[in-house]
């Protein structure tokens, strides 16, 4: 057994977790069409950021993921689930169980 690895996945579980629990209670909420500020969303072009039209398209960008909120939400919550269940099953692993 390696006792940082299982430290490190039980870490990793927690932030998961956590996350889970927000998305789960506050997350759903956002519509991403609301005149309410539900989420701000920030791009850093660092490919062709300075090549004409680089300002335009993170403007763009930014829009099109405030319009998805709601499917980044689910996605994240899956993703947050999946992530979730693959570290417990790697601590069993460590823990030979």
């Amino acid at each position: 057994m390696r006792s940082s690895r299982v430290i490190e996945l039980a870490r990793r579980i927690d932030k998961n977790e956590m996350a889970l629990k927000w998305l789960e209670e506050y997350g759903i909420k956002m519509s991403g069409h609301s005149e309410n500020d539900e989420a701000v969303f920030s791009i850093k072009l660092t490919f062709a950021g300075s090549c004409y039209g680089a300002e335009e398209a993170k403007d763009s960008l930014c829009g099109y993921a405030r319009a998805s909120l709601p499917d980044i939400v689910q996605m994240a919550i899956r993703g947050c689930k999946n992530t979730i269940a693959i570290d417990k099953d790697e601590i069993k692993k460590e823990l030979g169980e």
